[in-house]
């Protein structure tokens, strides 16, 4: 059963007159004739009865014209959203986000991939590492943000854009904020923050807690900034990787002779097609200075002391003059 075929039939269903109908298809009344007689044959009985001058639908055509119309009427939506998305100057750019990064590396980068691309439109996807393969992989999202992977499939591609540390993200008024950095034995007796599926979290206590009492965890939460607002209220501690912004309610802290370090990657799917903006992403990614970056928010997120923040960059000149003004 062919489209064309259809698209005859119900022309002709409307008309009841084959020259008209042949008309209106922009097509010969002998084609025409032709196409309805091929798929009276497909579907096995006669659609159209036709004596002389007198023409109209047999009990069968009646029958299956509007499952014939119901597919002729899909078959132009998805030839108007073809046409639509054709049309479109930029198509989304879909970007993952594991649920230990944070979005603000796409805040440090999205400016100048949108300045080459004035109309895109950049959707962002969190999810755990293990479902954002599978979003990559069935093209569900251009491009992923993510910690190390255990097993890298074979057919991502994959560069290191950074390595960092890990941090405790704390309340200003919490004791342990009154010290540059923390002991990890310090910790063990603490009330924890918790974000099921992190890895940084369960391989610090892995590493530093094994053999000992369990920790304390008294809340939990998928969204990085529930929890800082838990950590805010001083209802316990969390572990972040040093790159996540804290609030101006939260403190980071460096944990004393902690080599727990972790490497963020990105990763696309090798062997497809890649649209312009995603090469954007792509290059200005790579060549951004994380290492910069990650510097820059460990030291605002340290602070100057307990409940004083370290100012932001569009701060800085603001305080200076501030300060010039007082002199």
């Amino acid at each position: 059963m062919e489209l064309h075929q259809i698209r005859y039939f119900v022309a002709l269903s409307r008309s009841l007159n084959f020259t008209r109908a042949a008309e209106r298809c922009n097509i010969t009344q002998p084609a025409l004739t032709k196409a309805i007689q091929r798929l009276e044959g497909e579907l096995g009985g006669e659609l159209i009865y036709r004596e002389r001058q007198f023409t109209k639908l047999t009990e069968l055509g009646k029958l299956v014209l509007p499952r014939l119309e119901e597919i002729l009427s899909a078959a132009d939506d998805a030839r108007r959203s073809a046409e639509d998305f054709r049309k479109r100057k930029e198509t989304p750019l879909k970007i993952g986000l594991s649920t230990s990064v944070s979005a603000a590396l796409l805040g440090a980068i999205a400016p100048k991939i949108v300045a080459l691309h004035p109309t895109l439109q950049i959707d962002v996807v969190e999810a755990p590492t293990a479902d954002l393969l599978t979003l990559l992989f069935e093209g569900e999202i251009a491009a992923a943000l993510s910690g190390d992977l255990a097993d890298m499939p074979g057919r991502l591609y994959d560069w290191k854009l950074f390595e960092e540390g890990t941090v405790v993200q704390v309340s200003p008024h919490h004791p342990l904020a009154k010290s540059p950095s923390i002991p990890p034995a310090a910790l063990r007796e603490q009330i924890w923050i918790y974000q099921p599926g992190c890895k940084i979290t369960a391989r610090f206590w892995e590493r530093h807690f094994a053999g000992l009492n369990p920790p304390q965890v008294s809340h939990r939460g998928r969204h990085t900034s529930h929890l800082q607002e838990m950590i805010a209220a001083g209802l316990g501690i969390m572990l972040a990787p040093e790159h996540m912004p804290c609030p101006s309610s939260v403190v980071a802290r460096a944990i004393q002779g902690d080599s727990l370090r972790r490497a963020v990657h990105l990763l696309i799917v090798g062997g497809r097609r890649r649209s312009a903006p995603l090469e954007s992403f792509i290059r200005t990614a790579r060549d951004y200075d994380w290492k910069e970056h990650v510097r820059s928010v460990a030291a605002v997120n340290s602070g100057y002391h307990a409940g004083v923040r370290a100012p932001t960059r569009a701060e800085r000149p603001q305080r200076a003059a501030a300060e010039n003004s007082r002199v």
